[in-house]
């Protein structure tokens, strides 16, 4: 049995969505669904691969003191940075699934 991993994650409110869910919110909730940001972990924000990604990438992305990347997401109201925390979450839904 092939198992694959939800890689969407979005943020409504105070709750936090996974997979298939949290895709079928990318046409209502765009800017606080994250998809695609695997592609950027480890990266550095100036990486051309990182440059180009940000242009079809709906939720904004910056960059931390040392050159990594932020994705900012809104949770009960006020934006918030993270890139770690949404790795966590995405392997703990893989690992209970």
């Amino acid at each position: 049995m092939i198992l694959i991993s939800r890689s969407c994650v979005a943020f409504s409110g105070k709750n936090r969505i996974l997979g298939v869910a949290a895709k079928n919110q990318m046409v209502t909730n765009v800017k606080n669904t994250i998809h695609g940001f695997k592609r950027l972990l480890g990266r550095k924000y100036n990486d051309p691969q990182v440059q180009c990604e940000l242009r079809f990438l709906p939720y904004k992305i910056t960059p931390q003191a040392d050159g990594s990347i932020n994705i900012h997401v809104s949770i009960a109201s006020v934006w918030k940075r993270m890139i770690l925390l949404i790795s966590i979450i995405l392997i703990l839904f893989v690992r209970t699934t």
